[in-house]
């Protein structure tokens, strides 16, 4: 059975586990060799990037609500560019998380960052997705 909190203390218990850099899971490295020799004009290896992306903002961003949205962005945009229509919204989308990054980034989580805006370098600059981008 749920228990009813008083949001400034759910507010108070969120900030604290916040701040404790303690009760961050330090784990393998998420970003290894093998996302660099994807090709990300298949939607597999699109979807396994947006993942990856995923695992990053949840370890370093968890508390934070926004990144959720732009991945489901993502994804929504990888599943429709696999039809004869090319979705632009990809790129844009793929823009507005890279300054989302640009903003969350910090000394501690600046390493798994970088990566993240790799792996958001390669799905943009695939192909595909320049062909897609080139004037009529």
């Amino acid at each position: 059975m749920g228990n009813v909190i008083s949001l400034s203390e759910y507010k108070a218990n969120k900030l604290a586990r916040a701040e404790n850099p303690a009760s961050l899971r330090e784990i393998q490295p998420l970003l290894t060799s093998d996302l660099l020799g994807r090709d990300f004009n298949e939607f597999g290896n699109q979807v396994f990037g947006i993942l990856k992306l995923r695992e990053i903002f949840d370890r370093h961003l968890h508390f934070n609500e926004e990144w959720k949205h732009y991945i489901l962005c993502l994804l929504e945009d990888a599943y429709l560019r696999q039809s004869e229509e090319r979705q632009p919204s990809f790129r844009e989308n793929i823009n507005l998380l890279k300054q989302y990054i640009l903003e969350e980034t910090t000394q501690d989580n600046k390493r798994d960052m970088a990566g993240a805006f790799t792996i958001l370098e390669l799905m943009r600059h695939c192909p595909a997705n320049e062909e897609s981008s080139l004037p009529s």
